[in-house]
C-alpha cells in the first residue's frame, strides 16, 4: 500500500493511498477536529483525475464540518473519496482503505456515502471500528432533515407547506423519500424517473421557474448563470453545495432569495450516522431540535 500525506492550507490531514492489487485510489480528508473527530461518508465515484478527486474530497471535508457544526454535534468533518475507475477487486479496496482508516486511531470515523454499498462497509469493518451508520439508511434522515428545513424556512414568513406547490429536482432516494413528508403540491425534474404517485413532472426548463425550488441531485445547480434567469423565491433542498462559488450565495442574498444553507438543511444524515455510532435515536434531533437550530442561525443571518 501507498501512503502519501501532504499539507493543504485550512486542512487538518490530506492522505492519498494506492494499493496495486485492489486497484484502490483514495483521499482522506480530515478538515477539522477541533469539536471532536472527524466524521463523514465514503464516496465512491468515476473521477477522471487526482486533481478533480481531490478537490472533491477537499470541498466535502469541508462542507462535513459545517455540517457537523451546525448540528451542534461533536464532530468534525472528515471525507474519503475512492475513484471507482480504477477498482479491480472491490472487497479487498474497502478492507485496505478501512486498514488507512484504522491507522488514523479514531480522529476520523468514516460511514456510507454515494457508490458505497452496505456490503463495502462491512468490509470496512473488517479492519476498523471506526465506521458509522452500517445498519442505517441515511436517505430517511437526509430527507427528514430537508423536510424540517422547508417547513422551518416557511414558517418564518407565516406559510404552510400544504398550501405550496414544491419544484423539487431529482427523485432519488432523499427525494422520494421527501416527496412523500410534503403535503403540497409537488412538480419535480428527473430524467430517470418517469412516473411518481402525486408527482407532476416537468421539462427541464422550470425548475427554476416556480415559487419553492427544492434541489435534491447534484450541487452546484446555483450559479451565475442560473440565477440570472431564477424566478424562485425560496431555495431549499438536500443537494450538496448547491451553489457554484460563495459569490453565487452573495448574489442570491442580494436578490433576496430566501434559503436555508444546504449544509443545514441536509445535516440529517450525519445527525443519524452520529447518533447510531452512540447508540442514540434521530428523530428527535431532526425535528424539534433542528428547527430551533435554523432559527437561531437565521437570526442571525
Amino acid at each position: 500500500m501507498l501512503h502519501k500525506e501532504f499539507i493543504v492550507d485550512g486542512y487538518e490531514r490530506t492522505i492519498h493511498i494506492e494499493h496495486e492489487e485492489s486497484g484502490l485510489d483514495a483521499f482522506i480528508v480530515i478538515h477539522n477536529t477541533k469539536l471532536g473527530p472527524a466524521i463523514g461518508g465514503i464516496r465512491c465515484h468515476n473521477y477522471s483525475n487526482p486533481e478533480a478527486q481531490l478537490d472533491d474530497t477537499l470541498r466535502l471535508s469541508e462542507g462535513m464540518t459545517l455540517k457537523t457544526a451546525a448540528a451542534g454535534l461533536n464532530h468534525g468533518g472528515g471525507k474519503a473519496t475512492i475513484n471507482a475507475l480504477k477498482i479491480k477487486d472491490r472487497s479487498l479496496a474497502y478492507q485496505i482503505l478501512g486498514q488507512a482508516v484504522e491507522e488514523l486511531k479514531g480522529s476520523y470515523i468514516c460511514a456510507g456515502d454515494v457508490g458505497t454499498t452496505v456490503e463495502d462497509l462491512f468490509k470496512v469493518k473488517d479492519a476498523t471500528e471506526y465506521v458509522a451508520g452500517i445498519s442505517l439508511e441515511s436517505s430517511l434522515p437526509t430527507a427528514l432533515g430537508t423536510h424540517t428545513s422547508i417547513k422551518a424556512l416557511l414558517k418564518r414568513d407565516g406559510l404552510k407547506t400544504k398550501d405550496q406547490t414544491f419544484t423539487v429536482q431529482g427523485l432519488g432516494k432523499v427525494g422520494k423519500h421527501l416527496v412523500k413528508m410534503l403535503d403540497g403540491k409537488i412538480e419535480a425534474y428527473d430524467p430517470f424517473v418517469a412516473d411518481l404517485d402525486g408527482v407532476t413532472h416537468i421539462e427541464e426548463s422550470k425548475i427554476l421557474q416556480g415559487k419553492f425550488y427544492v434541489p435534491c441531485a447534484l450541487g452546484g445547480v446555483l450559479n451565475g448563470f442560473s440565477l440570472a434567469s431564477i424566478k424562485s423565491e425560496y431555495v431549499c433542498g438536500s443537494a450538496n453545495n448547491m451553489f457554484g462559488t460563495r459569490n453565487d450565495i452573495i448574489m442570491a442574498h442580494n436578490m433576496g432569495i430566501k434559503y436555508v444553507p444546504d449544509f443545514i438543511t441536509n445535516c440529517g444524515g450525519v445527525i443519524a450516522v452520529a447518533l447510531d455510532f452512540e447508540n442514540k435515536d434521530y428523530k428527535t434531533a431532526l425535528t424539534t431540535g433542528l428547527t430551533k437550530r435554523i432559527n437561531k442561525i437565521l437570526d442571525m443571518a
